[in-house]
């Protein structure tokens, strides 16, 4: 679904991308429930919901958040931070350990 996305120009590349999976099977739709996560570190995406639906199916949209100045992803806790305002919470949380 991101490739059709990135050639219709709906997002320039991957991490632009806010993904809604449909998931008909309700044995994977547990096994990935709670894990939208690593699905997102597998599949280099910055954002990922899952739900149930009544086939298996990825649609697309323009993921409307701020890029971290880290890992790049668009994530809603960009600009939160009063220490670290270019950096989501999970980048934050890093920096921070390092210092």
């Amino acid at each position: 679904a991101v490739e059709p996305a990135r050639q219709q120009k709906l997002v320039g590349n991957a991490l632009e991308a806010d993904v809604e999976i449909e998931v008909a099977d309700d044995a994977l739709l547990s096994s990935v429930e709670g894990a939208e996560a690593e699905v997102e570190e597998v599949l280099i995406l910055s954002q990922v919901r899952v739900r149930k639906g009544v086939a298996t199916v990825a649609s697309v949209k323009r993921n409307p958040n701020a890029r971290c100045g880290r890992c790049w992803r668009h994530k809603a806790s960009v600009g939160l931070s009063e220490r670290h305002p270019e950096l989501c919470e999970r980048c934050e949380e890093v920096v921070v350990s390092l210092a």
